[in-house]
């Protein structure tokens, strides 16, 4: 009776913490991403020339929503035109909190505000196209002052040679020292 009481014991302290983790939500959920809109209606005049003023751009040079965050709010904010786009849609990418100070800077096509907070600032998630199937994800993490990149992966939304698109896409967690370098 001892040995299966210990067996059960065991299976529970093995099973347990398996569903937890299963429960837990992938920070590589890659629905809901999406290329930034120019919904200029939730942007007003005021904050579109100070942040134009701010990143030192004329208001046509990029697209701009105000997103509503747990308590704050920012803005999202891409760049338009070669100069400042590569060929596959990757365009500079900035994100400004409600003081319009820049938090976060780098290169996207795509993004996703998570619901996890950091600081008080929510994750945000961004894509790099590569190819026409593939991209490679970043999440950004608010370290208090600034969104620091926490995490890497590559996804694979299909494959090319048989011009298949998977049902689900294939996410693999990369180093970011091993894509990005640094």
């Amino acid at each position: 009776m001892r040995r299966v009481a210990n067996l059960c014991l065991l299976l529970v302290l093995v099973l347990l913490p398996t569903r937890v983790v299963s429960a837990q939500k992938s920070p590589w959920d890659v629905s809901g991403l999406r290329e930034l809109g120019n919904n200029s209606k939730s942007v007003s005049r005021a904050d579109r020339a100070v942040i134009a003023k701010r990143l030192r751009a004329k208001p046509d040079e990029f697209r701009i929503e105000r997103i509503q965050t747990a308590g704050t709010h920012i803005f999202v904010v891409q760049y338009l035109g070669e100069d400042y786009c590569g060929g596959t849609g990757n365009c500079s990418f900035t994100v400004l909190d409600a003081a319009y100070r820049v938090v976060l800077d780098n290169i996207a096509q795509t993004f996703k505000i998570e619901t996890v907070l950091h600081h008080g600032m929510p994750d945000i998630l961004t894509g790099m196209h590569d190819s026409a199937v593939e991209s490679v994800l970043k999440l950004w993490r608010f370290n208090g002052k600034y969104y620091e990149r926490a995490a890497c992966a590559d996804v694979v939304y299909g494959d090319l040679t048989s011009d298949a698109t998977y049902p689900h896409p294939r996410v693999t967690e990369q180093s970011c020292k091993r894509l990005f370098g640094g």
